[in-house]
């Protein structure tokens, strides 16, 4: 099995490759979804997030995730539920060990720091291969400003403020374009075939 993490920016595309996983039948661990639900309907996780950060953080029983404007207060916020996560991936992975391919999703990967070499907790967050869906800032803003429904200006200066694309692209193993003419699927089917490359080679010398 190889451990697969696939992230992307804020409205970058990568919620579109569900549509593609789905169509190769290949297990994809929704991280972002998973730590909505331990913030938001974990008792002890909400009593000991409202003890560090205090009960204005939540509006009609939810956590709001604008109110933690800095990256040091909302991976605070994180770290709340750093081993839970891990639990779960750990048993989605034990779930699905027959796989070829197992994929981690989540927006967050390198602000979390989760890939090795560049993460913190080498496991189980060591993905043997990230893939990084890209799509350019002023190809965003409007789709940002739409999603949010705030102005340009604001969703630009929104987009400014995360991770540096830059970095994320040079940390990536692969890159998927979510604004060229090549469709998703075809540039996933290339990957897809580099990934599982070295398996089929090692089958043919068995």
């Amino acid at each position: 099995m190889k451990k697969i993490g696939i992230t992307g920016s804020y409205m970058s595309g990568l919620e579109s490759m569900d549509e593609i996983f789905a169509c190769y039948g290949f297990p994809v661990f929704q991280a972002d979804l998973c730590i909505k639900f331990l913030l938001n309907w974990r008792e002890d996780i909400l009593r000991e997030a409202r003890i560090q950060f205090g009960t204005d953080i939540m509006q009609h029983g939810f956590i709001q995730p604008h109110k933690f404007a800095s990256t040091d207060k909302f991976n605070r916020l994180l770290s709340l539920i750093d081993i839970d996560l891990q639990m779960i991936w750990l048993q989605f992975l034990e779930k699905h060990k027959k796989s070829k391919l197992v994929f981690f999703k989540s927006h967050i990967i390198y602000e979390r720091k989760w890939y090795a070499p560049y993460s913190s907790i080498q496991e189980p967050f060591s993905f043997d291969k990230v893939i990084y869906v890209h799509r350019p800032v002023d190809k965003r803003v409007p789709l940002i400003s739409r999603s949010l429904n705030i102005s340009q200006t604001e969703a630009r200066n929104l987009a400014l403020q995360a991770y540096s694309e830059r970095d994320k692209i040079s940390k990536s193993d692969y890159i998927i374009n979510a604004f060229d003419n090549l469709s998703l699927l075809t540039q996933f089917e290339s990957i897809k075939y580099m990934l599982l490359e070295k398996d089929q080679s090692d089958l043919l010398h068995t």
